[in-house]
């Protein structure tokens, strides 16, 4: 049996300097083969700074934010105190018919800049943090955004086999209705020839005390070549202590990532990080 290659990508880079070390570190230890980036912190430039030298190892990506932080633009409707809400807020605002297309365009428009402002080209992918770009309207954007402004790459589907997400036994139902809610996504993409992921795992309940190492091996159940799992990892800061309710487990996820077992887990598995292959 041949081994497979899957990608492996730590999310939130630039949420803080914990965050992003430690993404910086595992690229260079060769333990992860993506990251997505946030651009709308004041430390994104210095940040991505740190990020450029190891860029040519990795799939470097847009995190599209319209949760829980302060936007780049003025968006009168959706975060009116300068905070964009919560995600079951959005959530509950994308499925009413009830968000500004205009300010969220805007928003969205404005992240990408800021990205290829600080990094000198476009993303190699985009994605939502928490997974907002599955959403009504939000996702017509980043179809948009990617046939105008990327004509590359490749964009994030949160979609899986359900006899997967059942196998794993890990956060099941949160799994499914994330799954779900990608369903037209991954079609109206499909449909304008963009490039997707097959398969995506690495969810689970931030709370949960199962040992990390024990749940990515449930991950990497059913995966198949360009299956993305998503990871957390960080060192812990007081600046991401301010800016995010999952911390505790973004240690466990770090720990286990720099170490041997990882390596012998992936060994067993006969899984390799790569990246994404078009």
């Amino acid at each position: 049996m041949n081994d497979k290659n899957i990608i492996l990508c730590a999310d939130d880079f630039a949420l803080s300097a914990g965050v992003s070390s430690t993404i910086c570190e595992l690229i260079q230890m060769g333990r992860i083969s993506a990251t997505s980036c946030m651009t709308v912190f004041p430390e994104w430039y210095e940040h991505a700074s740190w990020l450029k030298p190891s860029a040519s190892l990795v799939d470097v990506g847009l995190h599209l934010t319209l949760t829980d932080q302060v936007p780049l633009s003025s968006m009168a409707y959706l975060a009116p105190d300068r905070r964009l809400p919560r995600i079951d807020l959005l959530v509950r605002k994308a499925y009413l018919g009830r968000l500004d297309r205009q300010e969220i365009e805007i928003e969205l428009n404005r992240q990408f800049d800021t990205f290829v402002d600080a990094f000198g080209q476009t993303p190699d992918f985009l994605d939502g943090h928490q997974h907002v770009h599955q959403l009504p309207i939000v996702r017509d954007i980043v179809i948009d955004i990617y046939c105008k402004r990327m004509k590359r790459g490749y964009i994030r589907s949160c979609t899986d086999q359900l006899r997967w997400i059942y196998a794993r036994k890990i956060a099941v139902a949160k799994s499914t209705v994330i799954n779900l809610m990608g369903q037209t996504f991954l079609s109206d993409a499909k449909r304008k020839n963009i490039s997707m992921n097959d398969g995506f795992s690495g969810i689970y309940k931030f709370e949960m005390s199962t040992r990390y190492s024990e749940m990515f091996k449930r991950f990497l159940m059913g995966t198949r070549p360009n299956s993305i799992i998503m990871c957390h990892p960080a060192k812990i800061d007081k600046q991401l202590k301010n800016r995010d309710s999952m911390v505790g487990v973004r240690a466990g996820e770090w720990e286990f990532l720099k170490s041997d077992l990882f390596l012998e887990t992936m060994s067993q598995s006969r899984v390799n990080v790569a990246r994404f292959t078009a």
